[in-house]
């Protein structure tokens, strides 16, 4: 059997032996396809080999012209990318994608990957049989009581309260953003709405318990992994208007599908299509343009000319490169506030398909089943939320700690089953990410939002393209594509103009 290669990525921690491993095996490892020499010339450079990047390469390749992809890591993906192993695929960062999201499925559809058995479901918010909310004894408390609710429960309590959470207009939230794919066509109604967090508005309702409020606002922070009170709503109410203002549809769209060749199957695939040259493990030092030319400088010290650069760096990465002259002050200044995570957990036990969910200062926002496992056990998706990177700490800190507060905090006592082994990324302290995707705080879709979107286009000789401050599904790997495919179409205009 073929091996597969091992990115120097990914971290594995073993119960038993309480060791941990760094580095895991993935299809989408790459190495460089070409050799820089002293005279590399390019039509376009594409910094960055996420699903941005490659939609970019790939988009402007299909037309003639000649282009070098160039990737830090020793993988494509960036922010999403699959694990292989104990033949099972874990993805690491984005995972989930659905029909509701245009981009993604239109490439898809184009790959022939929208059959039913193309895809996996995560059982745990597929189908789960019953959720759970724990929730500490008393402010500070480390002793926690879980309340149990089932499925058919689950779904008619959301119904009413996330109904009620996103009507702050008397519409269902829908004139806010009346054309979700252009997020600040009313502009006026985003500046009025925009310092609302997400804990101010659950403070608004009424009419509740506060059970029912506590599985509402547990299922509202996995979009961004940020505190309650600074969380922005309307980032959660553009995500919502994306889905049709259908709460069942945004979670079926945002936890339920996953691809079964894995993300980096389908990445490769994009790869495989791009007709132009790449090289990884060499990550960009600096970008100087003036007009017609920019010349691109790597950590290894080779330099390419080029027409254009198409940069897919994070936000948070691009203050890391020396830009001359300097980027438009926003992707310098701006940062948003997602530092959360995302690991995967083996118990050794076959639990009911489940999902739970945990006060915002547990180690773990939200617990779910993914699937069974051939070791006789059951596979759990955890997503760390961001405090514990806010005291200093990366996402999982000290594994054997991080595990024993998870399951004490949020898995059900009368189950049995005991954790094996974790599997993660850690995104906070990834040179290449330096957090999670874009999710936006209170105040900061009518300003920094605003500012990227504005900004992207920085001159005709650079363009910055990344799904963080994508129009429609931002941080989602549909925001990815879309960004790719806007920013492939804006530098063939230019090169045709």
């Amino acid at each position: 059997m073929h091996e597969i290669p091992r990115s120097q990525e990914g971290v594995h921690f073993t119960v038993d032996s309480s060791s941990t491993s760094y580095g895991l095996p993935t299809v989408a490892y790459k190495k460089s396809n070409v050799t820089l020499n002293s005279t590399n010339d390019y039509d376009v450079v594409v910094v960055g080999a996420g699903y941005t990047g490659l939609i970019a390469a790939r988009n402007v390749s299909r037309s003639g012209k000649r282009v070098l992809l160039v990737e830090g890591r020793d993988r494509i993906g960036g922010r999403t990318w699959t694990v292989d192993l104990w033949g099972n695929k874990f993805e690491m960062g984005g995972e989930w994608v659905h029909w509701a999201q245009p981009n993604v499925w239109a490439e898809l559809t184009d790959y022939g990957l929208t059959k039913p058995d193309d895809f996996l479901q995560t059982s745990g918010s597929a189908e789960p049989e019953f959720c759970s909310m724990s929730m500490p004894n008393s402010e500070g408390s480390k002793e926690y009581s879980t309340s149990f609710l089932d499925k058919a429960s689950l779904v008619q309590s959301l119904d009413r309260t996330t109904k009620a959470f996103f009507d702050v207009d008397g519409q269902g939230g829908a004139t806010i953003f009346p054309f979700p794919y252009t997020p600040l066509a009313n502009l006026e109604a985003i500046e009025k709405y925009d310092s609302l967090t997400v804990g101010d508005r659950i403070n608004q309702l009424s009419g509740f318990t506060k059970e029912e409020l506590d599985f509402l606002f547990s299922n509202l922070v996995v979009f961004g992994n940020i505190p309650p009170m600074e969380a922005g709503f309307l980032n959660i109410l553009h995500y919502y208007a994306l889905a049709g203002y259908d709460w069942d549809r945004l979670m079926q769209a945002s936890d339920r599908y996953k691809l079964k060749i894995g993300h980096s199957g389908f990445a490769n695939l994009v790869f495989a299509d791009i007709a132009g040259d790449a090289v990884f493990s060499d990550p960009i030092k600096a970008v100087t343009h003036q007009p017609g030319s920019v010349v691109t400088t790597l950590q290894s010290g080779a330099t390419i000319r080029s027409k254009h650069v198409i940069c897919t760096l994070p936000l948070h990465c691009l203050s890391e490169v020396d830009f001359q002259p300097p980027l438009p002050t926003p992707f310098s200044k701006v940062r948003h506030p997602n530092f959360g995570g995302k690991v995967h957990i083996h118990v050794d036990a076959k639990i009911p398909a489940w999902c739970g969910f945990a006060d915002s200062d547990a180690p773990v926002d939200a617990l779910l089943t993914d699937r069974y496992s051939s070791r006789e056990g059951t596979y759990l998706a955890g997503f760390p939320g961001g405090n514990p990177w806010r005291q200093g700490r990366n996402v999982v800190g000290d594994p054997s700690e991080f595990l024993q507060a998870t399951f004490k905090s949020c898995y059900p006592s009368k189950w049995s089953g005991k954790p094996t082994d974790m599997l993660w990324h850690d995104w906070n302290t990834d040179p290449f990410s330096r957090g999670q995707w874009g999710a936006w705080g209170a105040g900061q879709i009518s300003t920094s939002f605003k500012s990227l979107t504005e900004a992207a286009y920085v001159s005709r000789e650079i363009v910055l393209a990344n799904a963080d401050w994508a129009h429609g599904w931002t941080g989602f790997v549909d925001g990815a594509v879309e960004e790719g495919k806007r920013a492939a179409s804006q530098v063939l205009s230019y090169l045709k103009g």
